[in-house]
């Protein structure tokens, strides 16, 4: 928390210990590692960190190599308003000729890359997934083809002409369309055109 003259945090004991000041601040270098847990309330206080001379390397690391549950970071927004419409995390790279990844997922083991929880719990049964194999599942936290969807799909163009859905295979004699089903009638709502 700062007060405009110090900065404070509260130790494992809630006891409110200053930080630094505005005459004599510390380095982030000298810092101990902590002994219990700790909360920064920053209050309205954004705090800006930046690495302006860092041309390579890693300007911050968040490691564990004993985690076996929880998370090592965790990002929460808790306002219940109608007109929250902010950003937990934006992620930005904003030098227009820079070819950098705004953000890269490593994953070396078999859990899945990448999910996204849309019924507010973190057991959705129908999540957006991409599989440690690079498959990706709507609808299904586990895809078995390269693009797996469990519900509607609608594809369309922004034209009368061109592919809506467009099959190419380089080799092979297998077939590029496949449909399974019947059509009830041949209305253009649930025709299917090859």
């Amino acid at each position: 928390e700062y007060d405009g003259t110090n900065l404070y945090f509260t130790d494992g004991t809630a006891t409110r210990r200053t930080l630094a000041t505005t005459s004599q601040g510390i380095a982030l270098s000298s810092i101990s590692a902590a002994t219990a847990a700790n909360t920064l309330a920053n209050g309205a206080n954004a705090q800006v960190w930046n690495w302006d001379a860092l041309t390579f390397g890693t300007g911050m690391t968040l490691g564990s190599s004993s985690l076996t549950t929880g998370n090592v970071l965790s990002l929460t927004g808790s306002n219940n308003a109608v007109g929250s419409t902010g950003n937990i995390l934006k992620v930005t790279s904003s030098g227009t000729s820079s070819a950098a990844v705004p953000l890269m997922l490593t994953n070396a083991g078999t859990g899945a890359s990448f999910r996204v929880n849309d019924d507010g719990t973190d057991t959705d049964t129908t999540p957006f997934v991409i599989d440690a194999s690079g498959n990706v599942g709507i609808g299904t936290g586990s895809p078995t083809t390269s693009l797996d969807i469990v519900g509607q799909v609608r594809a369309l163009t922004s034209a009368n002409s061109g592919q809506a859905i467009y099959g190419y295979q380089t080799g092979g004699t297998g077939t590029v369309y496949g449909v399974v089903g019947q059509a009830t009638s041949a209305s253009a709502t649930n025709s299917v055109g090859v």
